[in-house]
């Protein structure tokens, strides 16, 4: 996601990884968008989301997104990283389950 944790992005650098970012909006990203960068990354081994209240943007990535972010890294055989350390913090609503 762009943008995301700035620490995880400094964690991933510092050990060599190569970032890509995936632009979201408002800290959705549009799984027409991943597959495209999915498709010009043909080395993409991993995604890091943050879909419970994003850090930084707040948000919360609605299930059919989810559902299509998984969809489309099953496709690929993209492992899923998603940092969840707000996700029990919520105050309203019902709670959204992890990728």
């Amino acid at each position: 996601e762009d943008p995301t944790f700035i620490g995880a992005l400094n964690a991933f650098r510092s050990n060599g990884i190569e970032v890509v970012g995936v632009p979201s909006d408002e800290g959705v990203i549009d799984p027409d968008m991943l597959e495209r960068v999915i498709a010009a990354t043909p080395r993409a081994r991993m995604i890091y989301l943050i879909p419970t209240f994003h850090n930084p943007m707040g948000t919360t990535m609605p299930m059919s997104t989810r559902r299509a972010i998984y969809d489309i890294c099953r496709r690929h055989k993209i492992l899923i990283l998603e940092d969840n350390p707000y996700g029990e913090l919520r105050f309203a609503g019902e709670d959204v389950p992890t990728i």
